[in-house]
């Protein structure tokens, strides 16, 4: 089974490299793998680029520099 972990990033700058850490590292149980969905919603911190350079296979980044907030109801 895989479990997907999503993590939305706006000017995570000084935290991005902790938290990818420590999702990368959590335990899952056996039998289980992890991909890892990092979404930049419009970053100018350069948070985008951080996540960009991460090269790691289960790790997918989104981002088109865009920042569209939350939805509004």
């Amino acid at each position: 089974m895989k479990i997907s972990v999503i993590i939305p990033v706006y000017n995570e700058f000084r935290t991005f490299d902790q938290v990818l850490e420590r999702v990368r590292e959590a335990p899952l149980p056996q039998g289980c793998s992890k991909e890892i969905v990092v979404v930049d919603d419009g970053s100018t911190d350069g948070s985008l680029k951080i996540a960009r350079s991460v090269r790691d296979p289960r790790v997918t980044v989104y981002g088109d520099g865009v920042n569209r907030g939350l939805p509004h109801r």
